[in-house]
Parts: structure tokens; sequence; C-alpha cells
């Protein structure tokens, strides 16, 4: 009653949540008929990301006189959700269910949008025809409101929300169920059992062809495609003698004809299981005929008995933050070694396994392991940047203690009756990227990895010598004596870093001196009369280019285009992202949305750095959506683009609207999608 109460007051002084705000929670299925025997396939899905929920739970329901549960599986909106086989609400015989619930009761948490769940039903093999029906019951969907109690402490209490469910008991899926295969004589196709394999193994996938009674005894065409989870097969079978197979990210069509083939199986596909989980190997489409039927009529549809074989890979998953490479995935009773991308900085990891805290053995290369695993493994870790000793030259401060990732400086005051020549060693070995600015050295923090060393070299000044300063950002290249003789010639080097211009001049006795290039690396000042102050500048060569690349709904997608000299290993980057490279433009290349004021190239130029990485060029732009064939679906999708009707990359990648650049005008426009349909053959 005390709780009853609370909620109560909760509830009054918490504003209304409307249900327009809230997401809607859908159930589709993957089929309206099935036969005894056969797959049906639901999935629960959330059209818009829930956030501070508390406590939720779904009920798929489904008549068990008809249906069996196959499989359950939580979808990725949640991490802690769950999923489970046995109903948690009761329903009256023979009404069952699967429960899909949150894990969390405690802590508010967000649900993403996406898949909440999909469940696999199969027809029973005694079921008599009928129609039946699925729908989603929504039990408890709620809220966690904060509030102040009584006591003066903030605490959070559950509050029912509105979710919209449009498919519930009143608006349920129907589904016909049949005993047997349509009277239509036909061709079927069958996938093989369900199988269960370790991760790295290969799986055998005979797809056997029949027909629904005696009248045929065999076949001769046929045209099927099948649809895998890139994320946990590898095709392997990519080519099979005597017939067509064409890949794309995430499909395999194969295609045959010729004599006459008996019935049974017409071909096998085999993959690779490369990630612990269970994922399905599904056919999509299905033609089979024989030749008779090649005379005057098309290819007809075949019968699937069995469309989908479902395999299961053992193993662990495991994620791991960005900071670090490792597998995906781990067998049971095995050691999990990961190693950190940046061995600059000191990690702290932690992991846990399962839902226990797992032991991270720090092996003291960058690398760290965890023993005997025995679940489902997820890393975190912080970072510092390691810190070095500084040692300091004659006349010099600065910290004597220098962090990676953090710039560095320290100062040099000079006598006036010597000269100074400073050199900077890092771990031991000489380094130039320092610049100097007032007697100001300056050490970028991303170059210190090691202890830094200034050796001052200082020499009493003879009369008759003039002191020579070396200034500017490129000054750590620059080499010279550290005096010049009066009325000689004074001579210095410039080591010249790939990828800067370089511009140098001088002031000598405070008056502008003439600088010679002597076109090796040396420049020369004649005549030396006073003290010399040369100032080498450096500045990148990065040329930008911004194209208006087409028009949205209140928005711009700019084309950025870079070209410069680049350090071998290295690519353009926009905002840390590796750019894409077009040989057409010969630049590389990044699209950029913008809402509002336009996009300059001096603004999209400061976003511009150079990281290591691979480049990934562009390859056929005609294939625009990069299903391995140019259709007319390549076209439809760059009419799509330059009519807006995407306003960023969540649904179609940035790298297909680089592609749909089809003539390289650096704009999407209807000549793009004319070249297209030019090109599909």
């Amino acid at each position: 009653m005390s709780f009853l109460l609370a909620a109560l007051l909760i509830l009054g002084c918490v504003p209304s949540v409307f249900a327009d705000d809230m997401p809607k929670v859908t159930l589709t299925a993957d089929k309206d008929t099935v036969l005894k025997g056969e797959e049906l396939t639901l999935e629960l899905k959330i059209d818009k990301d829930w956030t501070d929920a508390y406590i939720w739970q779904w009920e798929i329901v489904f008549d068990s006189d008809y249906f069996e549960i196959t499989s359950a599986k939580r979808g990725g909106v949640y991490s802690k959700a769950g999923v489970n086989k046995n109903s948690v609400y009761v329903y009256e015989s023979p009404m069952d269910s699967v429960s899909v619930t949150s894990g969390s009761t405690t802590v508010l948490h967000t649900v993403k949008a996406g898949t909440l769940a999909t469940v696999v039903l199969t027809a029973k093999q005694d079921i008599t025809a009928a129609e039946t029906a699925v729908y989603a019951d929504k039990i408890s969907s709620k809220t966690g409101i904060e509030y102040e109690n009584e006591d003066g402490n903030f605490v959070t209490d559950p509050v029912d929300v509105a979710i919209v469910n449009a498919t519930g008991k009143e608006n349920p899926i129907k589904v016909n169920v049949l005993t047997e295969a349509p009277a239509e004589p036909a061709y079927t196709v069958t996938m093989p059992e369900d199988k269960t394999v370790n991760v790295g193994e290969t799986v055998n996938v005979p797809v056997k062809v029949g027909y629904t009674t005696e009248d045929e005894t065999n076949f001769n065409a046929f045209d099927m495609t099948f649809a895998y989870d890139a994320a946990a097969l590898e095709l392997t079978s990519t080519a099979i003698e005597g017939l067509t197979v064409t890949t794309g990210e995430g499909t395999v069509r194969v295609q045959g004809y010729g004599a006459d083939k008996e019935f049974g199986e017409a071909f096998a596909l085999t993959f690779k299981a490369i990630a612990a989980k269970e994922s399905e190997i599904k056919v999509t489409t299905a033609k089979v005929d024989n030749a008779e039927g090649a005379i005057s009529t098309n290819a007809p549809d075949a019968v699937l008995v069995d469309d989908a074989m479902i395999v299961k890979a053992d193993g662990y998953t495991v994620a791991l933050p960005d900071d670090f490479t490792g597998e995906a995935t781990v067998n049971a009773g095995e050691d999990y070694t990961f190693e950190a991308k940046d061995k600059n900085f000191d990690y702290t990891v932690t992991a846990t396994m399962g839902d226990k805290e797992a032991a991270v053995k720090d092996n003291g290369d960058g690398t760290f392991t965890i023993e005997d695993v025995d679940g489902n493994i997820v890393i975190t870790a912080t970072k510092e940047g390691k810190k070095y000793d500084v040692t300091l030259g004659a006349d010099m401060t600065g910290e004597l203690k220098a962090q990676y990732g953090k710039d560095y400086t320290a100062t040099l005051t000079k006598d006036e009756d010597y000269t100074y020549e400073v050199a900077v060693k890092i771990g031991g070995e000489n380094y130039t990227g320092f610049t100097v600015e007032n007697d100001t050295y300056t050490i970028p923090g991303a170059d210190i990895k090691g202890a830094i060393e200034f050796v001052v070299t200082k020499t009493e000044i003879p009369a008759e010598q003039f002191e020579v300063t070396f200034a500017g950002t490129g000054a750590g290249e620059a080499a010279g004596e550290a005096t010049a003789t009066e009325d000689e010639d004074y001579t210095f080097t410039v080591t010249k870093a790939v990828g800067y211009n370089y511009t140098v001049t001088a002031t000598m006795g405070g008056e502008n001196a003439e600088v010679k290039d002597n076109g090796d690396g040396t420049y020369t000042i004649k005549a030396v009369t006073g003290d010399l102050v040369i100032t080498v500048e450096k500045e990148s060569d990065l040329a930008v280019e911004v194209s208006e690349y087409v028009e949205l709904d209140g928005k711009t997608m700019f084309l950025v285009t870079a070209t410069g000299t680049l350090e071998e290993g290295k690519v353009f980057a926009y905002d840390t992202n590796a750019m894409y490279y077009s040989e057409e433009y010969e630049a590389y290349a990044y699209l950029v949305v913008v809402e509002g004021e336009a996009l300059t190239a001096e603004a999209a130029k400061t976003n511009i750095t150079a990281v290591e990485a691979t480049a990934v060029t562009l390859a056929d732009k005609t294939d625009v959506n990069m299903s391995g064939l140019v259709d007319i679906n390549d076209a439809q999708l760059t009419y799509d683009m330059y009519n807006g009707a995407y306003e960023d990359f969540a649904v179609v990648s940035m790298q297909k609207f680089l592609n749909a650049d089809v003539n390289n005008d650096k704009a999407i426009d209807v000549t793009d999608a004319t070249a297209i349909v030019a090109a599909i053959q």
C-alpha cells in the first residue's frame, strides 16, 4: 500500500508521456502460409530509441497446437535483454508464448531502435489445415522517474508509459497452416538440417531439388539466391564447376542449366563459421524448370519445403574497446589475448566474463590475457599517456617529466656573451620535430615516446662572430653553425619533411637579408655583417576543394576533395575518418552534410589530417549499391539520392553516395542515373 501511495504521488508530479513521443513495437512474420514441418520466423521490433527505460516485458503469443518453438534469441537493442522460451506470463491452453524482457529493474537504460527478439516456430507434423494467429502482448512498459522523497534522497521508481503496439491480440497476424503442399505440381527446394559447429570449421550446405508429385523425373535449369549473416559466416564456395556463382554482401546467387539432372542434391555451398553465434542460411528466391518449359515460358518459382538452415557456432563473443585489437570470438576453455593499438599509454583494463568479473593479466608488452574463458567477455579500459624523464641543458628551464599526448615546452634563457646550439633526443634518438618561438622549444605530445634530452652546446662568442638563430615552425629541420663570421658567406641546411612547403627568410642586424636557395637543401646568405635570424616556416601542401554534391531537405551534402603529398603508409582523413581515394578525381574524397551556411574549403581544410591507414579506392562506380551487379536498382538508388531520400549515411553508406557520381562532375543528378542505365548489361 505504501508503494502504491508513493507511486500515485510520483505520477501526480510527473508530466504526461504522450503516445506520439513513444516508440512503436511491431511483430512481423516472414510468411502467411506454412506447411507442416516448415519454419515461421517472427521478429519483434522497436522503431525508435527509448531512453530512461526501466522495466519492460513482451510476450510473443502463438497456438501450441500448431507450432513448437525452434529458437528464440534477443536482438541488439539492449545487452541485458532476455528472451525466455518458457513463458513468464501464463496463457490459457493451448496458447503459449515466448517472453522478451529487460534484464534491469534497478538501473535506467536505453533501448536502441531495432530488433527486440527473433523467434522461429516450426509447424507441427500432425497439424490439420486451419487458420491461426500470432501476436505481441505487452505485459509491462515502464520508464524511470527520479524524484526527491521525504528523507531528501533522490530515488527512482517505474512509471507506466503508453508504448504504441501495432500488432496485438485485437490485430493479430493471420497464418494459414497447410498439411500438404498446394495441389498444383511444382518443383521443390529443400535446405539441409540445422548444424552445430565450432568457430573456424567449415559448414557444408547441400541444396536438394525435387517435385511435389511423381510426374517429373528430372530438371535442367535453376536460379537460386541465398542470404546469410556475413558477420557469422564466410562463403568459401565462390566458384562451383559448371555453375555461375555471383556473390554480394551477405548474398550468393547460383545459376545452372544444361543436361538433364536427377532429383536430389543439385549443388552444395560451403561456409566457414567466423563468429560464435547462431545464424541462418536462407533461400530468398528459387526458380526451377526443365528443358521443355524453356521453349515458351519463364522458369516458375519452386516450393520451398524447408527454406533455411540454422548454423550455430560455439564459442564466446568478445566486446573490445576501440583502443585494442583482438579476435571477436574465443572458444570455451581457451585463453584470450588482445593487444593495445597504441603502446604509448598506460592502460587500466577490467573485464567481465559472463556475469562475473574476470582477471586480466598484463603481459608487459602491450598485450593482455584472460585465461580459461567460460563466458562472453566484455572488456573496458582507461588510459593515461606514459610519463618520461626530461633532461634539460644549460640555461634551460622546464618540467622534469613529459607525458605522451601532451605538448611539452622548455625555455632557453640566453647569456648574450654566448651562442647556443640546441639539439633534442627522444628515447636516445635525434629528434627534429620541435618548434622554436622566442627561445621556447615545443615538442608535440604525439612525439613523446621516450625520455627527452636537451643537448645544449654553449660557446663563448668571439668579437668577430655573429650569432645565428633559427626560428619558425620549421626550425627543427634547419641546421647550421651557431655563429657566422663577418664578411663571409653563411650556409645552412633545411631537411624538408614530406608533404610540406617551406619558406626561408632571414634578417641580418635587424634588416631583411637575401637568402639564396642552392637547390640541394642548402641555403646561403652572402657577406654577413650582423646577427642572423633565419626563419623557416613550413606549411602543408594540402589542397582542398569543396563542391555542392546534392541538395537535401533543409541540408546540403558537400563533396570535399583533398590532394597533397603523403608519407608512405598514410592517407588523408576527415575528422580522423579515413577518406576514400578516387582515381577519377585524382584526389581523396569525403562527404559532409551541413545544415545552414555552406561548407567552405577553408573550413574543410581544418578538419583534414594524415593518418596511418590503407586507402579505400572507389571501384566500379556504376555499381552504386555495391551489390556486385550493375542493374536498374543502382539507377534507382542514385535517383533516390539526388531526390533527397537519404539525409545521412545511416541507411546508405558514404561509399555508395560517392559511387553515384558516375560522370565524375562532383555532383549527383539525373545524368548519373542515365549513365548507369546505359551501363547495365
